[in-house]
């Protein structure tokens, strides 16, 4: 991995600046160009180099980046994967994209993918300008948005949904996001506080509104699918809705998801860990949400349950 840093001509060495980080991923041919191009421009930034994705997920681990500029014209690095990989890693972080010729099919896949930007690799010599004023917009956007998040002391949300299980992932990925954004958590404990909100969400609408049995599941995945898109058309069911409310701090958190069914008795849900139930389709909702949540309660005949979230 190679290391290199452009500081401002004005700067004193003795004083602490802090400066942009652009980590620049691609071949390292490629990238001499790129740190020419950049440093003979006084981009005053802190640049580092990876030519591999190994080396390009092991800088955020040990600091800050702000911009990350990928080189698709890198033969030993698949780009659309990178960038996915990236962005799954770090959301927040804008990736710009440094296309080579002929690479637009692999530009607008990793577009799809999570990068914010893309240029042709060639506007380094004839618009350098331009690159920098790419990377600079980047930096400036994700700067703003880091500041603000630092001072975010909560959220709130207040959510409608219809009876329809393909909008929940969209809903919970949103709350997972709030939850690291407070500071309540990391990411891989977010993305477990969203398994069991969706779970929530998900027992709302099938087994509240709809009123779809588990034991149906038992019988064959086809017919409880089936009779799910059937009830959502069919009435008193399709005027039903799951109202879900959210509230996360840097301490805690609490979803409170309502359904609008006739309610059920928590105690008969079959325990899932019997061995009874082991070979049992379905029915883990309720075990996911009490071992990802620390409090789990329900009320108004099961209608409403609440999920707490605290910070250890």
């Amino acid at each position: 991995m190679l290391l290199e840093t452009a500081l401002p001509a004005e700067t004193s060495v003795d004083t602490p600046v802090q400066l942009p980080t652009l980590l620049i991923v691609g071949e390292p041919g490629g990238l001499r160009v790129a740190r020419e191009v950049l440093i003979e421009l006084e981009l005053g930034w802190e640049v580092i180099f990876a030519s591999s994705a190994a080396e390009a997920h092991a800088i955020p681990a040990v600091r800050n980046v702000d911009v990350i500029l990928v080189d698709l014209g890198n033969p030993h690095v698949d780009g659309a994967e990178l960038v996915d990989s990236l962005h799954t890693k770090l959301p927040r972080t804008p990736i710009v994209l440094m296309s080579a010729p002929y690479g637009v099919g692999i530009a607008l896949e990793a577009v799809r993918k999570g990068a914010t930007n893309h240029f042709p690799r060639d506007l380094l010599g004839t618009e350098p300008a331009a690159v920098l004023d790419t990377l600079r917009a980047a930096a400036d956007q994700h700067r703003r948005r880091t500041q603000a998040t630092a001072r975010l002391d909560g959220q709130s949300f207040e959510f409608t949904l219809d009876n329809d299980p393909a909008e929940v992932p969209a809903v919970v990925g949103r709350l997972a996001e709030a939850a690291v954004e407070v500071g309540l958590c990391d990411r891989p404990t977010a993305r477990r506080i969203g398994v069991a909100v969706e779970e929530a969400i998900l027992n709302g609408i099938v087994h509240g509104n709809l009123e779809v049995s588990s034991d149906l599941r038992q019988l064959g995945e086809g017919a409880y699918h089936c009779q799910i898109q059937t009830r959502r058309g069919q009435s008193p069911y399709f005027e039903r809705r799951v109202r879900l409310t959210a509230r996360l701090s840097r301490t805690e958190a609490t979803f409170v998801v309502q359904d609008e069914g006739r309610g059920f008795d928590v105690s008969r849900i079959p325990d899932p860990t019997d061995p009874d139930d082991l070979f049992r389709v379905g029915g883990r909702g309720i075990l996911l949400m009490r071992s990802f949540m620390t409090a789990v309660q329900f009320a108004d005949r099961g209608t409403r349950v609440t999920l707490v979230k605290r910070r250890p």
